[in-house]
C-alpha cells in the first residue's frame, strides 16, 4: 500500500466513525469522559511547564491531527497567543469545526500532514493526540515521526497522548508501541507514563468519580500513555 492509499483509507475510517458513533461516550457531559479530559489536560499543562517553564506561552506549537480544535483551545486558555498555534487535519469536517471555534490567527491546514509544507525546525512543540493509533500503515507512521523530528527546533519536544492496546471491537485503530516511538529518530530523551482508566470501565463507574480517580492512580487498568520525545 502506498502512502496516498493509506491517507485515503484514514479519511474513510473517520467517515465511518462519524456515521456510526452517535453515543455520548466522548462528550464532556459524560462523567467518565469529563474526568479523562481533565486528567489529560492536567498532564499536558505539567509537561509544558516542565519543558519550558513560565516561558511556555512564548513558544510555537503545531498539533498534527487537531480534529475539531479542542486541544488548541486548551493552549489558548493557557495563555498561548493564537499566532503561535497551528494545526492540521486530514478529515475536512473536523477541520471546518475547528475553523469556526478558533481565532483566525491560528493557522489551520487541511491535508495529509506528509503533504503540507512547513518550515523545518520551526516548532518548539508538536502534539500528537490519538493520531498514530489511527494510522494502520507502519511506513506512514514512520514518515510522520520523521517529519515531526525535522520540524522541531533543536531541543524541541514531541508531545504524545495515545493508547497502547488494540481494541478488538474497533479494527480501525491499533495501539502504539513505545519502542517504535523511541527508535524512529535519535531522540535525546523520552519519558512516558500510563494514564486514563480503560474507557469501558470508566463508563461503568461514571457516577463514582472518586473511584475512577483512585483506579487511575493505580495505573494497572490504564490504557493510554502521555509523554514526550525530545529532539
Amino acid at each position: 500500500m502506498n502512502l496516498q492509499q493509506e491517507a485515503d483509507k484514514i479519511r474513510q475510517r473517520y467517515y465511518r466513525r462519524v456515521a456510526k458513533d452517535k453515543s455520548p461516550f466522548y462528550s464532556a457531559v459524560n462523567g467518565s469522559a469529563a474526568i479523562s479530559f481533565i486528567e489529560k489536560y492536567f498532564h499536558i499543562t505539567q509537561l509544558l511547564y516542565k519543558f519550558f517553564g513560565y516561558d511556555f506561552t512564548e513558544k510555537f506549537y503545531l498539533e498534527v491531527g487537531c480534529g475539531t480544535g479542542t486541544n488548541l483551545l486548551l493552549l489558548l486558555m493557557l495563555g498561548i497567543p493564537a499566532d503561535h498555534l497551528a494545526g492540521n487535519d486530514i478529515f475536512a469536517p473536523s477541520l471546518q469545526t475547528a475553523r469556526i471555534r478558533l481565532p483566525e490567527a491560528v493557522r489551520l491546514e487541511y491535508n495529509n500532514f506528509l503533504d503540507i509544507k512547513y518550515v523545518p525546525e520551526s516548532c518548539d512543540c508538536i502534539f500528537l493526540s490519538t493520531v498514530l493509533s489511527s494510522i494502520l500503515d507502519k511506513e506512514f507512521q514512520k514518515q510522520m515521526m520523521q517529519k515531526c523530528y525535522a520540524l522541531l527546533k533543536p531541543n524541541g519536544y514531541l508531545l504524545i497522548y495515545d493508547f497502547v492496546f488494540d481494541n478488538p471491537r474497533n479494527p480501525d485503530v491499533k495501539g502504539i508501541s513505545l519502542p517504535f516511538l523511541r527508535q524512529t529518530e535519535k531522540w535525546r530523551q523520552s519519558a512516558f507514563k500510563r494514564v486514563t482508566l480503560a474507557p469501558p470501565i470508566a463508563r461503568r463507574l461514571s457516577k463514582f468519580p472518586l473511584l475512577i480517580n483512585i483506579l487511575t492512580c493505580m495505573k494497572f487498568l490504564n490504557t493510554h500513555i502521555i509523554g514526550f520525545l525530545q529532539k
